[in-house]
């Protein structure tokens, strides 16, 4: 019951520790504080805003960014266990003698803090102790530990999958975002209502750049930044091989080793040949992965070359549209501008009939005004000759009566 349930509280131990370290995990918990520290930047907050929540592609692009660097995190906080494990002095004062090299290797390491006990070095040390044998020639033990530094190499580039998947992955998404922006701009297009529409346009092509800018930024910093880690890394393993071949390939000089006995001969024959085969199989397996990584890489190629042309053809017959409807729209434009302008002139000479008549009008008033005045002189002068008559016929009336 006991070893039943210390196997139990292990495997509890290390599925938490296995959660505790789980990138997506921590990549959406850098997520939620990276959004929720933006309302209170002092600097760039309107940039953050624009590149960081204008759309919901952006969200999951800042979220697998996250992913990815978390993964960087564990990895560069576990470079500094590697470095320290390395300090650990394993083949000071030690029997250089086989069987009891290997003996006495064995008991040093397990007198090294757990911490430590799954670090590269370590692991790579318990390996070879638990491979050498007696009878062993130097050959094989250097050629057994090049075989750990080759399968730890591979181990190494495996652990790189996630962090590759979503350095490929955000840049996908910027070019969805490119094609989601450039349908949303030439669906917002109305012939009618250029004015109006004019803004939801430049919105859609402002989320189809934003988005892109936002996707080749942050794979650009996954790139340099896996790219740094990954060779801090490269340095360790380099130097847990050199320590492998220097302090116990080269202590192996038993007399015996080239003499060694027809079945350590025959377990060598076989460990080259598995290891040739291994080596063939895992050469094998690489190209297949490759040539279906380079089909994968050709196929997404070409579909963002068929979606580009489709795009490029949807946009021009747009235009084509839009151009062919503002030229017969400016084409009615103009013809009513001609009629306008035409009756424009008619008008303009029938205004100048009008002038003219106005001024002849002005002249025979000025004529009327003139007989008028003449008139108006003439009954003046009949009036005065009618009062002279009544004053000579009064006179002639008066001397007349007097002469009586």
């Amino acid at each position: 019951m006991s070893d039943r349930n210390k196997t139990n509280s292990h495997e509890s131990s290390s599925a938490l520790a296995t959660i505790s370290q789980s990138p997506i995990l921590w990549g959406g918990a850098f997520t939620v504080g990276f959004y929720a520290a933006i309302p209170y930047l002092p600097r760039y907050q309107e940039m953050a805003q624009r590149y960081f929540c204008s759309h919901p592609l952006e969200y999951a692009t800042t979220y697998l960014f996250f992913v990815g660097i978390a993964v960087l995190v564990f990895k560069a906080m576990a470079v500094g266990t590697e470095k320290a494990a390395l300090r650990f002095e394993l083949f000071e004062k030690i029997d250089e003698t086989e069987p009891e090299f290997a003996d006495e290797l064995k008991n040093r390491i397990q007198f090294i803090p757990g911490q430590f006990q799954n670090s590269w070095f370590i692991s790579r040390m318990r390996d070879i102790a638990h491979y050498l044998r007696p009878g062993q020639s130097q050959e094989s033990v250097e050629e057994h530990i090049r075989y750990l530094a080759d399968r730890a190499a591979d181990k190494l580039h495996g652990s790189y999958a996630l962090v590759r998947t979503v350095t490929w992955a955000v840049p996908i998404l910027g070019f969805l975002g490119t094609v989601i922006g450039i349908t949303m701009a030439i669906a917002n297009i109305s012939l009618t209502e250029l004015q109006t529409s004019l803004s939801e346009v430049v919105g859609g092509l402002s989320v189809s750049f934003d988005t892109t800018a936002l996707a080749l930024t942050l794979s650009l910093v996954l790139v340099f930044a896996s790219f740094l880690v990954e060779r801090m890394e490269q340095q360790i393993l380099s130097e847990v091989e050199d320590l492998g071949i220097e302090e116990v390939a080269y202590r192996i000089t038993s007399p015996n080793a080239h003499a060694a006995s027809p079945m350590v001969e025959a377990e060598k024959e076989a460990a080259d040949e598995l290891l040739k085969q291994t080596r063939r199989m895992v050469n094998e397996q690489m190209q297949m992965w490759s040539h279906a990584l380079e089909g994968m890489r050709k196929s997404w190629i070409e579909s963002l070359h068929s979606q580009e042309s489709h795009l490029n053809q949807a946009i021009r017959q747009s235009l084509e549209q839009t151009l062919e409807s503002w030229q017969k729209e400016l084409r009615s434009g103009s013809t009513q501008l001609s009629d306008h302008q035409a009756e424009l002139i008619t008008q303009t000479k029938l205004l100048t009939q009008l002038l003219d008549r106005e001024e002849s009008l002005a002249s025979v008033s000025d004529r009327l005004n003139e007989n008028l005045t003449a008139i108006t002189a003439s009954n003046k002068l009949e009036e005065v000759l009618h009062n002279l008559n009544a004053a000579v016929h009064l006179l002639t009336s008066k001397s007349l009566n007097r002469v009586a």
